[in-house]
């Protein structure tokens, strides 16, 4: 399966759509590229997240002659933000000694 069905399909398992598109790109000699995208709406239909994978692609990774690794996640999920969470706060003061 491409890399975009496997991350859509398993989203809608989960009922759990999100709305930033994230790409990460390393190159043979482990150079690092990552690049994000943040949607008013939550990416739900398949043929737009390609749509939008594709242009994020040919827009930042163009450059790139060889991957050695291509991520795609998504992240500010539905259920992270409904999610009634607590922060916790640590406490990080220094002994005297």
């Amino acid at each position: 399966k491409p890399i975009v069905k496997k991350v859509f399909d398993y989203m809608l398992s989960k009922n759990n759509f999100g709305r930033t598109l994230t790409l990460k790109a390393k190159t043979p000699d482990f150079q690092t590229i990552t690049r994000s995208k943040t949607y008013l709406y939550e990416l739900r239909d398949f043929d737009e997240l390609l749509k939008l994978t594709y242009e994020m692609l040919t827009l930042h990774f163009n450059d790139i002659k060889k991957v050695r690794l291509l991520g795609i996640s998504i992240s500010n999920l539905t259920k992270e933000q409904m999610a009634d969470g607590i922060q916790l706060e640590l406490d990080l003061e220094m002994p005297d000694y």
